[in-house]
């Protein structure tokens, strides 16, 4: 058997679930971290396809073994992803790895909350986070329409000092 045949072995095995995988070369070290909704149909796409850039290219032909991680959802992929990323920084991840973070909707600490944008969730400072957000259109649209439907606080700070802002007297 070649190595190539043992890694479609190995694909072939992966079960149609969420979760990370991790490409390793034959040294041992960790190339790459991604997630998918379906390990086996995503990890696949990688050594049938003919169309890849040459740094994919030359990524899939350093492969010699694939490690995964399966989890509950897609969301848990996503953070477990971003996490290890982070952690491992692995030669082929770099938008990730360059802390470039997806964006969380999340209220503010003070006595009169605002929902805003943020790419840094530190837990201690937010009241409540929601997200992370893959897509920051699909965020936004949320946004969009919770806005419409609660009279949420907007301004950083008052217009006026003396009094409230009109979503005060609204909602």
């Amino acid at each position: 058997m070649t190595p190539q045949d043992d890694l479609m072995l190995i694909v072939n095995h992966l079960p149609n679930k969420p979760g990370v995988y991790r490409f390793i070369d034959a040294q041992g070290t960790l190339l790459y971290v991604g997630k998918a909704k379906d390990l086996r149909k995503r990890v696949k796409s990688y050594f049938q396809k003919t169309d890849h850039t040459p740094r994919i290219a030359w990524m899939v032909s350093q492969v010699a073994n694939i490690d995964t991680t399966v989890t509950a959802t897609e969301v848990e992929a996503l953070l477990l992803e971003s996490n290890q990323i982070k952690a491992l920084k692995p030669r082929f991840n770099v938008l990730l790895r360059h802390d470039s973070h997806y964006p969380w909707l999340a209220f503010t600490n003070e006595p009169f909350p605002r929902l805003v944008v943020t790419r840094k969730p530190n837990a201690n400072y937010w009241r409540k986070l929601y997200g992370p957000y893959p897509s920051a259109g699909a965020m936004y649209q949320t946004l969009k329409v919770i806005k419409k439907i609660f009279p949420l606080r907007q301004r950083r700070t008052p217009l006026f000092r003396d009094r409230p802002c009109m979503n005060y007297h609204i909602g």
